[in-house]
């Protein structure tokens, strides 16, 4: 599969510490090479919505009840609060 140009930069997908960065500093995992890489060869993710929310949410709205997870203990530095 075609990952595109871009994703030697995706260093929250596979780091090992390029583009400067810490390797696993930001998704806190054990492993730095998450190998996902992989999973495309079968799922295409058809029908999947993911978002990422930074601020200014409104967590009691009708549309985000029940479907979110906000997990504040999963934060890991560096990291704006």
């Amino acid at each position: 599969m075609q990952f595109g140009p871009l994703f030697d930069q995706q260093w929250y997908i596979y780091n090992d510490g390029q583009e400067g960065r810490t390797p696993r500093v930001d998704l806190n995992l054990i492993d730095p090479d998450p190998n996902t890489s992989n999973v495309w060869d079968d799922y295409r993710g058809e029908g999947v919505s993911i978002g990422v929310v930074d601020t200014g949410v409104q967590a009691t709205h009708e549309n985000l009840i029940g479907n979110y997870d906000f997990d504040p203990e999963g934060l890991t530095p560096p990291y704006d609060p």
